[in-house]
């Protein structure tokens, strides 16, 4: 996919690089003005974005999505590598 001439990845990746406190308050800006907007349409809208999930089923998938990400890796990765290890080992 061709770039339009004055998009620029390199030019943007150098401006983060040197003002990263400005990138992060945009960042920062972006989902405290539309976070609730981004979630709802990364969770609760499907097909051509007409059908809607109810507002509790969102809460209740982001708070699930959140402990989980809490889980600690060795925990979550420790029975999974030992099953998979002994069935790839003779």
């Amino acid at each position: 996919m061709a770039l339009q001439p004055q998009v620029s990845p390199k030019e943007q990746l150098i401006f983060i690089l040197k003002y990263p406190l400005d990138f992060l308050k945009a960042i920062t800006d972006t989902f405290l003005h539309n976070g609730a907007v981004y979630t709802h349409q990364f969770i609760g809208k499907f097909g051509w974005l007409d059908i809607h999930y109810p507002c509790f089923f969102i809460g209740s998938y982001v708070t699930i999505l959140v402990l989980v990400s809490m889980v600690s890796k060795s925990e979550r990765h420790s029975d999974f590598l030992s099953s998979k290890s002994s069935f790839l080992l003779p």
